[in-house]
């Protein structure tokens, strides 16, 4: 698969620190990887840009009991996902939109754009928003899995995340890339937009900067549904 080979190589640094190998996987990382904003899937076919508006989301005020609620969710475990743990997750028949966002603790742009995707998950937790919505967040890890204690966890743990997280041990990218499109050249961030039992697949291979852009996508895909639901 097409640039793969970068996440096992700069996984492969937690591993093994050679200065030159190093910088040689961060200038590759520039030129092909770059985790830099891209074109998605849905762009690509179009040919339109995404509605990306530019207002600031106004985060409501919290009470008391709303940051009990956020307690209650915070540092919770990693859990390490195999391959076909990993193809159950993508299998999942539940009618819920589930968001993976796929990540890593060396990528600048995902740990950006991540207090977006979390920021939807506590509009669940907390009934305001999306609260009447069947919708989950996934931030799926692609680190090395020898760096779950020293990188990973502390790294959910520091920034209280409330998301699900798991960090994936399937082996070769090319074994399990195209089963999350066969659009992704292996470039993160990268986030898988999922309903089985609706029908929807959506991929994009891009940061979303700023948390509009993300509910830009995110709303009228839960609008879309609740309308069918009522019809």
């Amino acid at each position: 698969m097409k640039y793969a080979f970068i996440i096992n190589a700069l996984k492969d640094i937690g591993m093994k620190f050679n200065p030159i190998l190093v910088l040689a996987l961060i200038l590759a990382a520039g030129s092909f990887f770059s985790c830099t904003q891209q074109t998605t899937a849905a762009e690509r076919k179009s040919g339109q840009p995404l509605v990306k508006p530019h207002e600031e989301v106004k985060r409501p005020q919290l009470t008391e009991e709303d940051r009990n609620k956020l307690r209650n969710s915070v540092g919770r475990d990693v859990k390490v996902v195999n391959l076909r743990q990993f193809r159950q997750m993508l299998q999942n028949p539940s009618d819920t939109l589930y968001i993976f966002n796929f990540w890593a603790t060396w990528c600048k742009p995902c740990i950006e754009e991540m207090p977006h995707f979390d920021n939807l998950q506590k509009d669940v937790v907390l009934g305001k928003n999306l609260a009447n919505y069947n919708m989950k967040v996934v931030f799926v890890s692609l680190d090395n899995p020898k760096l779950m204690e020293k990188k990973v966890l502390p790294f959910i743990k520091e920034n209280r995340y409330i998301s699900e997280v798991v960090l994936l041990d399937a082996g070769e990218p090319d074994v399990w890339i195209n089963e999350v499109s066969k659009d992704w050249t292996g470039s993160i961030p990268a986030t898988l937009f999922l309903n089985n039992a609706d029908g929807l697949k959506l991929f994009y291979e891009q940061e979303f900067v700023r948390e509009q852009e993300l509910r830009a996508v995110v709303q009228p895909l839960l609008l879309k549904h609740r309308t069918a639901d009522s019809d």
